[in-house]
């Protein structure tokens, strides 16, 4: 994903990368959701799901992108009295 962004792990962030940093951080969300909680004795790893759909739904707000996980809704109007 870096490489398809034009960018290397030893690049430094500045605010000219951003779009580009955000637009990699929306491709990566999607498989993080994938994965399955794991728990092991007294080790565990659990994602917050909600808050990261949410984060997804902010990148896309700001750069104008389709969101999976929130869809716009289609509004309909009723036009029966227009006939």
């Amino acid at each position: 994903m870096l490489i398809d962004m034009e960018l290397t792990p030893e690049t430094e962030y500045n605010v000219q990368l951003s779009e580009k940093v955000k637009k990699i951080m929306i491709s990566v969300i999607p498989e993080l959701l994938l994965a399955p909680d794991i728990s092991q004795g007294d080790y565990s790893i659990k994602y917050k799901v909600d808050g990261i759909k949410a984060y997804y739904s902010i990148l896309c707000g700001e750069l104008g992108l389709p969101d999976i996980y929130n869809p716009v809704q289609d509004t309909i109007i009723d036009r029966t009295d227009s006939w």
